[in-house]
């Protein structure tokens, strides 16, 4: 019996059978610098939940829902008075930022945070910014 030409091209690439004693496992190492595996694989996850949460905050400061927001952000203590003021006063600028920032930033929990603050900054000034970026961010999850 013969073997087909596309048989005998294949035949070194087919595995043979190993006795028991040889065809043991054993385990292997990765070096981190070799890993394919993003290490930032579950910040994007973290990202994408924050986003959606941000998305929440935004349709309730739109609906008349502030005072919501505001008192479960300073009952977990995320905010202070100073931040829930300036949240309180203009809650439709701050939505808009929000709206901004979901479609400008990835879905990496600092890039958006950072371009949370950015887009908050002319609002409710430098020094409330950061403090009211994480605040939202995390109210709700």
């Amino acid at each position: 019996m013969g073997f087909t030409p596309l048989a005998a091209a294949n035949a070194g690439q087919i595995p043979t059978a190993q006795s028991s004693r040889v065809a043991q496992t054993t385990p292997t190492a990765v070096n981190q610098a070799e890993s394919t595996t993003p290490q930032t694989q579950t910040y994007g996850a973290k990202g994408f939940l924050i986003k959606q949460a941000l998305r929440v905050v935004s349709s309730l400061l739109r609906n008349g829902k502030v005072r919501e927001v505001v008192e479960e952000a300073r009952k977990r203590g995320f905010i202070n008075g100073d931040m829930a003021r300036a949240i309180e006063s203009r809650p439709n600028e701050v939505a808009d930022a929000i709206d901004n920032t979901l479609r400008e930033a990835g879905n990496f929990e600092e890039g958006i945070k950072e371009k949370l603050r950015v887009n908050l900054e002319p609002l409710v000034g430098k020094q409330l910014a950061l403090g009211i970026a994480e605040g939202l961010m995390f109210v709700f999850l």
